[in-house]
């Protein structure tokens, strides 16, 4: 189930803190900028943006102190109209009608037909019907045809276009201007602008800049920069100073907080994916004291929130598939194996073939809190071809060394194999003994 407020964080509240910050932020810079404010909110894909974004809207909109429109860009990435997409969520977010609600109607409606491709989506979500559009339309040719001069025919279209316009960014404007009097200015948070087509992508942009740079409203865009950057590219050519294109959009760019409070979200991933009742239960090697290391894993390698769900969402499928119990060596081998999947898959198959050494992997857990327990998973599974001296390991006299280094190999199922990771790594890559257990 995914978090609809801040009271159901997982993250020990870090979120919340920076809504606050963000909001106060906001507050004093919407006074400051000359139109309207553009903020951009950067995050990779998976780090929570959108979790973000969902329980601080639920949060606004407990306070009654900002009118919050939140917009997934990528939900009319088909319809391919930036400006329809925009309107169209802030018109469904106000409740009954209203003269300012009514004057965006009109407003878009007259600017709707001076533009072409008018379809009856537009048409219904803005309360014009289609026929009496098209009917319009055909009035205004009729007239046009008994004019005498078809250039100044030409021209009053497109005068007439360009007035539906400028009555558009007045209605827009006044909207504003008016949630701000009533102590309620009007907050969009736009959503997966990212994942858009790179054309609609930056006619999203440009539509924010056209028609809504004016005071008192507000941007949030929630991005992932890399992402976009790679659409404005495709868009305008390899030769695009990306950094100064998008300043024209954005005031300021922050960053959502990099979670370093996660203990709640992985227990509450433990419950959700490996204590299923009447389905599994193969959580019982990962103690409240084990996630302390598991912990220190997801830190170390900077896995975010999806990451971390994907990794126990497959733990949670190879012990399916496995139909044993989750032995501390089998659970934590698993672990390893899967975070190495995501983020080196050389090392990952050196894992699979039992040919990883010391100088191959020190790299990544040489300096990792608790590395040397991780060391000796990798080691006494049989992954290792090539031994040293883990740091953590070597403090410790020869003798302990070697019995805990035996202690471990007796964790491991007896199997015929000395490399336990070709297993591990054969159930993480088929689902062919799951579906026919």
């Amino acid at each position: 189930m995914e978090p609809e407020n801040f009271k159901q964080d997982l993250l020990g509240g870090e979120w919340k803190n920076f809504a606050t910050r963000l909001n106060e932020f906001i507050e004093i810079e919407r006074t400051l900028v000359p139109g309207g404010l553009v903020v951009g909110l950067n995050g990779k894909f998976g780090e929570g943006k959108s979790t973000f974004l969902r329980m601080w809207k639920n949060e606004l909109s407990q306070s009654d102190s900002v009118h919050v429109v939140r917009l997934n860009a990528w939900e009319y990435d088909f319809v391919g109209d930036a400006l329809f997409a925009i309107l169209h969520c802030l018109l469904d977010s106000l409740q009954g009608s209203s003269p300012q609600s009514a004057r965006l109607r009109n407003a878009l409606a007259d600017f709707g037909w001076f533009t072409l491709g008018l379809g009856d989506g537009l048409a219904k979500s803005i309360g014009v019907h289609a026929i009496s559009a098209y009917e319009f339309a055909g009035r205004q040719k009729d007239q046009r045809q008994k004019k005498r001069s078809p250039g100044g025919d030409a021209f009053d279209a497109l005068q007439k276009r360009h007035d539906a316009m400028d009555k558009l960014k007045i209605a827009i404007s006044g909207f504003a201007s008016h949630q701000h009097k009533q102590g309620t200015p009007v907050l969009f948070l736009v959503d997966e602008l990212d994942r858009c087509r790179p054309n609609f992508a930056i006619e999203y942009l440009e539509t924010i800049k056209h028609f809504f740079d004016t005071k008192w409203a507000t941007f949030v865009l929630a991005v992932d920069r890399a992402a976009l950057r790679n659409s404005a590219i495709t868009a305008f050519g390899d030769d695009l100073d990306f950094d100064e294109y998008y300043r024209k959009f954005v005031h300021k760019e922050v960053s959502l907080p990099t979670p370093t409070n996660i203990s709640g979200l992985i227990s509450s991933f433990r419950e959700r994916f490996l204590e299923v009742s009447g389905l599994r239960s193969v959580a019982s090697a990962l103690t409240d004291r084990n996630i302390v290391g598991v912990r220190a894993l997801c830190l170390h390698f900077r896995m975010t929130p999806r990451q971390i769900e994907d990794l126990f969402r497959n733990i949670a499928h190879v012990f399916t598939q496995g139909g044993e119990s989750a032995s501390n060596n089998l659970l934590f081998g698993t672990l390893i194996s899967l975070v190495f999947r995501s983020f080196d898959r050389s090392i990952y198959e050196h894992i699979r073939n039992g040919t990883l050494t010391h100088d191959l992997v020190m790299p990544y857990i040489g300096d990792l809190e608790g590395g040397g327990f991780w060391y000796s998973i990798l080691d006494t599974g049989g992954a290792m071809s090539r031994i040293g001296d883990h740091p953590e390991l070597r403090l410790k006299p020869a003798a302990e060394r070697h019995q805990q280094r035996d202690f471990m190999k007796r964790g491991w199922p007896r199997s015929q194999s000395r490399n336990h990771f070709a297993s591990i790594v054969r159930r993480i890559e088929s689902l062919e003994d799951w579906l026919t257990d």
